[in-house]
């Protein structure tokens, strides 16, 4: 389908999508066919406007639980790559939008590490306010409530979202499933072994294991699933997906040299619109680097330098002032466990799910460094 360079064959598609009876199949013939190199400029000339899909999708932002997957017009998945190709051009045009909650999602991840329920709540309220209702909400929600104050048990939440959303056939479900997930985390086998059990349909038993249990498969059934009901459930969840898929894809070196090529032009102004620091890291992987100079930038740089030249004592100090400013950077968390360990210091320890995670890394890296020759440490 030459939608680039054959004007016949797009005007035929632009008369079928303005055509109440083949609408739909319009549609899904553009996502499962349209040529790669055009497939961007051909997207935002046959949907010019944030409100051109959302007789497909549904709202964007869903102000009621009953609004997120209502939407029943036909419609069915594409290949994975195509999913990620159709995310990115649909994510592009909600850029600013997402840019504002990817600010809020940071903040609420900062609250959360510091233990500050009310702020969390607060920024979650924010986010609803915002945005509406989404997947993405009632999951940190729940989560959240896990630091909270003991006179509000993380159980009464979890019950009252889930009475909230009783009347939706699959997000009450799929909710159900990610309360037990959230409660126990040995419960992963069970729940696979039920989902697959319960669940006929192969797309919804996909999406499940996708949403609740693999969040980092980049294999074609759940990268397409995944894509495609998030797309009918809020932006919030389209988005918050892609940049998991895209982080999951770009590992796995899922995507070919063309695949990467067609990609990186839109993904890179997606990144520009978003701002979502997230991103920097899929587009090095295929291939793109950015520069940026801010300073937390130079001083993140500056503890990974002093690491590699193994000058422990310093990437401890700039990893603590770091962290000071922003304590989600897990990665230079994480470096600076290292550094602790290869010294054999003792480090401050964090409270609450700081501490946590401090002590998580030191239990799995003194192993590994007590074993290496004592020149190495």
């Amino acid at each position: 389908m030459k939608m680039g360079g054959n004007a016949g064959t797009f005007a035929v598609l632009q008369a079928k999508l303005r055509r109440p009876g083949s609408r739909y199949f319009g549609i899904h013939q553009f996502r499962a066919t349209a040529e790669d190199v055009n497939y961007f400029s051909s997207y935002r000339k046959l949907f010019p406007l944030k409100a051109s899909l959302q007789d497909y999708h549904g709202a964007p932002f869903p102000k009621k639980a009953d609004q997120i997957f209502s939407n029943k017009v036909p419609k069915q998945p594409v290949s994975a790559y195509r999913e990620i190709l159709w995310a990115i051009a649909r994510c592009e045009q909600f850029k600013d939008a997402i840019r504002d909650f990817c600010e809020l999602r940071l903040s609420f991840e900062s609250a959360v590490l510091l233990d500050d329920y009310p702020r969390a709540v607060q920024i979650l309220d924010e986010i609803e306010s915002r945005f509406g209702k989404s997947i993405w909400l009632y999951q940190n929600r729940m989560a959240s409530a896990h630091i909270g104050p003991t006179e509000i048990l993380p159980s009464e939440i979890a019950t009252g979202i889930l009475e909230e959303v009783k009347g939706n056939q699959v997000l009450h479900p799929l909710l159900h499933y990610v309360r037990r997930r959230i409660e126990s985390a040995g419960l992963r086998d069970k729940l696979r072994t039920e989902i697959e059990e319960l669940i006929e349909s192969v797309i919804y038993s996909s999406y499940f294991r996708a949403k609740i249990l693999d969040v980092t498969d980049s294999g074609e059934a759940a990268v397409s699933s995944l894509l495609f009901m998030d797309a009918h459930a809020s932006v919030i969840d389209h988005y918050s997906s892609l940049v998991l898929v895209l982080q999951a894809a770009a590992s796995d070196r899922m995507l070919t040299s063309e695949m990467v090529a067609w990609i990186l032009p839109t993904l890179s102004r997606l990144y520009e619109g978003t701002n979502d620091h997230r991103l920097i890291g899929v587009m090095s992987a295929l291939g793109r680097s950015l520069t940026y100079s801010s300073t937390a930038s130079l001083e993140r740089m500056h503890a990974i330098e002093s690491y590699t030249a193994g000058d422990f004592e310093e990437c401890i100090e700039r990893s603590a002032e770091v962290l000071r400013k922003n304590p989600i950077d897990s990665a230079i968390r994480l470096l600076q466990v290292k550094a602790a360990v290869a010294m054999e210091r003792q480090l401050d320890s964090d409270s609450g799910l700081r501490g946590e995670l401090q002590e998580h890394y030191l239990i799995f890296f003194r192993p590994m460094i007590d074993s290496l020759p004592a020149s190495t440490h």
